[in-house]
């Protein structure tokens, strides 16, 4: 009984001496992962830069609503708040205005935040604030004049803006982007050596201006949540755009934009990556609908085009462009892509040259072009002698639907016979180009007014519904349904093709890295998620 007792007395002591070894090993190695984790966070930490450096040249003020600087525009969105911003999607998000009432057609109220406050002064962002704001733009040769044209008239009623226009303005919220100034003196408002940078209330504040450099930090006080990675940012100032390529090239610069195509000439091709971002300018073949009035005609055209061999002919920053709306915006669904046959819009000459022939027409006399009982298929396109890129888009298209067997002339003529021939509808097809707004309009290409004697009552309908819709949570989902639809009418019908859009080239230094949600309105989309090792 004795030994049973020793026996079991010594297992347990082994046992113990195997747990205490145990759990001594497992709280040492997990003191060492604490320890390694920690590490590798301050590690992480260490190698993370706070700052970005930005440069801008042939600076002529720091006043976003006097520039006319590409730059100022773009770091604008960094410093200055907005009654409303846009997003990565393109959908119109609350900035300054607390709440947006459109009364009726004519009349909106906005409603101020109550706590937003103009950098190091402890003063709220007001009323009279946005009131002041309007009044210089409209006084001034601004680029945000565009923006507040049809104003005809701003009153305050406590917390609240009231805003009259001229005449009904679909999506006029868009158009209240432009950034707001604290109300100073008008005098010295424009007095850019005494006013250098105005007082702003944004995510950055300007700490200092010391030998052409700019220095904005972190606005603490900023009235949203806002925790970067970027606490700092430098604007440099140069005299020229080599200057800021030579400096970007040495290191000094981590981002830069440009419309220069060919910047590798000056930078070369390492070091760095860059994005082309879809602009605003958007380039179409434009049918007459009551001349070229059939749809499967207007298909078998498009299938001739090899848009991808096209945009690089004319070269440029230009980017191949379906539809009005592929530039970005949450509205375009890209239904084109998912289709086949013949509503698709795609390169495929086999199939359009099947579609003529469904449709009659044969290839036929010494010049192998289609021809229908006899009479030869001819369509001229309407030109602006004076828009190179337009002339050379007309030259391609010529080109390669001759080859496809129709006959094609181009009308060469000047910029005043163009648009009154555009605005009369007298034209077969014509190469059109259009500067879109950011309000998804899209009445000159498909609604009431339209500049290709384009009718489908649906598809009016559609359009003319989504602009009576007040603008509430609801308003997002009726919007993307109705767009949809208009998308797929569209394909069906084809009145126009779309061509090719400009772009903007941003350079980056591959030591920053971006969320990737980058847009024409503002490159600096969700800043807060940037950093740079």
């Amino acid at each position: 009984m004795n030994n049973i007792i020793k026996y079991i007395f010594g297992i347990l002591v082994i046992v113990l001496i195997i747990a205490t070894a145990y759990f001594t090993y497992k709280s040492s190695n997990e003191k060492s992962l604490r320890e390694q984790n920690k590490n590798k966070k301050e590690e992480k930490q260490s190698v993370l830069q706070n700052d970005l450096r930005l440069a801008v040249a042939e600076l002529d003020t720091m006043n976003p609503i006097i520039s006319k600087n590409r730059n100022v525009y773009e770091y604008s969105k960094l410093i200055y708040s907005s009654l409303v911003t846009i997003d990565a999607g393109y959908r119109v998000k609350n900035d300054l205005a607390k709440e947006i009432n459109k009364v009726d057609d004519l009349t909106y109220k906005i409603k101020i935040r109550n706590d937003a406050k103009w950098v190091n002064t402890n003063e709220l962002v007001t009323p009279e604030d946005v009131k002041f704001t309007i009044e210089q733009i409209n006084g001034l040769d601004s680029i945000y004049k565009d923006n507040i044209e049809n104003i005809s008239e701003v009153s305050i009623e406590n917390d609240t803006v009231i805003l009259k226009l001229k005449q009904s303005i679909p999506f006029f919220e868009y158009n209240l982007t432009f950034p707001i100034m604290k109300k100073v003196e008008v005098e010295i408002f424009k007095n850019s050596e005494q006013y250098q940078v105005p007082i702003s209330s944004g995510k950055y504040k300007l700490k200092e201006i010391v030998n052409n450099v700019y220095t904005f930090v972190k606005n603490d006080e900023y009235y949203e949540q806002f925790n970067p990675n970027i606490t700092m940012i430098s604007i440099i100032k140069y005299d020229t755009m080599g200057e800021v390529y030579n400096s970007f090239k040495s290191g000094n610069l981590d981002l830069i934009t440009t419309n220069e195509p060919n910047t590798a000439q000056y930078l070369g091709t390492g070091g760095y990556s860059e994005l082309v971002i879809k602009g605003r300018d958007f380039n179409l073949l434009a049918f007459n609908n009551e001349r070229i009035t059939e749809s499967n005609l207007r298909h078998a055209i498009s299938k001739m085009i090899n848009y991808d061999e096209l945009v690089s002919t004319i070269g440029g920053l230009n980017q191949k462009s379906l539809y009005p709306l592929d530039y970005g915006s949450y509205l375009y669904k890209n239904l084109n892509e998912g289709l086949t046959g013949t509503s698709s819009v795609k390169y495929n000459p086999e199939e359009g040259n099947a579609i003529f022939e469904r449709l009659g027409y044969k290839r036929e006399g010494a010049s192998n072009t289609y021809k229908k009982d006899g009479q030869e298929l001819r369509i001229n396109i309407l030109v602006n002698d004076g828009n190179l890129e337009q002339k050379k888009m007309a030259e391609y298209i010529k080109d390669i639907l001759l080859k496809n067997g129709i006959f094609v002339k181009i009308e060469f003529v000047s910029s005043k016979i163009y648009y009154d021939r555009i605005q009369n509808k007298n034209y077969d097809m014509s190469i059109i180009g259009i500067r879109e707004s950011y309000r998804p309009v899209l009445d000159r290409y498909l609604g009431n007014g339209n500049l290709l004697n384009y009718i489908n009552q649906n598809v009016k309908d559609y359009l003319e519904n989504v602009k009576k819709d007040n603008i509430d949570k609801n308003r997002e989902k009726i919007l993307e349904d109705s767009y949809k639809e208009v998308e797929k009418i569209y394909l069906q019908d084809l009145p126009f093709i779309g061509l090719m859009r400009n772009g903007k080239k941003m350079l980056l230094n591959f030591s920053v890295t971006t969320d990737g949600e980058i847009n024409m309105f503002n490159i600096f989309q969700n800043i807060e998620r940037w950093y740079r090792k």
